[in-house]
């Protein structure tokens, strides 16, 4: 009988620990979605922070700021952090698309390099923190491309050695900054005559243009286009991926320059795990490690002098200030927009 009573126990306790050890394979992993750009956080930064925080990371990519706000106003959710340009930050905001921050939950803001952060877009940083910045020039593969030196919009939009080797980024705001830029207006004009002029040059040049894709990283590598509008940090990565046969230019008559940031919308479902996650990627060690891996530009304060020589040198990430004075900002155009918008159909339908 105790022989019985010795095995119903045993057994009794094998239930018991296979329960728990149940219970505790299937306990809920806190997730942190994130709406991000392509090429904008590196795998190890997810997986750091992932084994800090005992979290899963779910990426999801966009390819312009339009997509990511027309996502948000079709009524997508569960995004807890989005990271929208300058502007559209602004455009957000009046849309009542965005949470305040908490900064008590952001104790690394104060890291952050001061010029920066109070942008037009948003003046006292109540729903975004500057993630990185970045430029959208011109890349070009010279393991294809022999021609003459790429300096301009023109040697690029006019180049007959390019005819239908050209990439653009599949955005109406930064395809127009290209083409009003080159015709000496500035990439937020609302004149009417001006942005027809930049209409009707874009449709002069539109046969030198195979495709619009705002993620050309394998098109530029495989020689599938020998140029293409691209972001900095994307055209510095494929450069290191090339062994630098992929060279980065910023246009003589100047491009746009962007401030990324990393905001919580509404409709997070993890907003503390959201302000975890933006605190984390604004830290020290972390913003160096984003610099040095996707090659934007720091936001916080002390990375630049931290950074390798070669990088801390480079003028592709880091502009001298007579290219700097030609860079500008793209802005909310307001009512503009839709005629903006309708253009934009216009030509890539011409």
């Amino acid at each position: 009988m105790s022989n019985l009573r010795q095995i119903i126990l045993i057994l009794l306790s094998i239930i018991l620990v296979t329960s728990c050890t149940s219970k505790k394979n299937t306990k809920t992993v806190a997730q942190v979605n994130v709406f991000i750009w392509s090429n904008y956080i590196s795998d190890q930064m997810v997986k750091k922070f992932e084994q800090t925080y005992n979290a899963k990371v779910i990426l999801s990519h966009f390819a312009s700021n339009e997509e990511l706000l027309s996502k948000l106003q079709a009524g997508a959710i569960g995004y807890d952090v989005i990271v929208p340009s300058d502007y559209m930050v602004k455009i957000m905001t009046k849309l009542n698309l965005l949470q305040e921050l908490d900064k008590n939950k952001l104790p690394n803001a104060t890291l952050l390099d001061q010029s920066f952060l109070n942008q037009s877009y948003d003046p006292t940083n109540k729903y975004s923190l500057p993630y990185g910045w970045a430029t959208s020039g011109i890349a070009i593969n010279k393991k294809f491309y022999k021609g003459p030196s790429i300096k301009s919009w023109k040697d690029l939009f006019e180049n007959s050695q390019l005819k239908g080797k050209i990439n653009l980024l599949d955005d109406n705001r930064e395809v127009f900054a290209a083409s009003l830029k080159h015709l000496g207006y500035s990439l937020n004009s609302t004149v009417d005559a001006e942005v027809k002029n930049a209409l009707q040059y874009l449709k002069q040049v539109k046969s030198q243009i195979k495709s619009f894709n705002s993620d050309p990283m394998d098109m530029i590598l495989s020689g599938e286009v020998w140029a293409t509008q691209m972001y900095s940090p994307d055209a510095l990565q494929a450069q290191s991926k090339s062994n630098s046969d992929v060279e980065y230019i910023i246009p003589e008559e100047g491009c746009t320059l962007s401030i990324d940031n990393l905001a919580v919308p509404v409709g997070a479902k993890n907003v503390e795990l959201a302000h975890a996650f933006i605190n984390f990627l604004i830290s020290e060690e972390n913003n160096l490690d984003f610099v040095s891996k996707i090659y934007a530009g720091p936001v916080v304060k002390t990375t630049k002098a931290k950074l390798p020589i070669q990088l801390k040198n480079n003028a592709s990430l880091f502009p001298s200030k007579i290219i700097l004075n030609k860079l500008e900002k793209l802005e909310d155009l307001g009512d503009k927009t839709s005629i903006l918008d309708q253009m934009w159909t216009e030509f890539k339908t011409f």
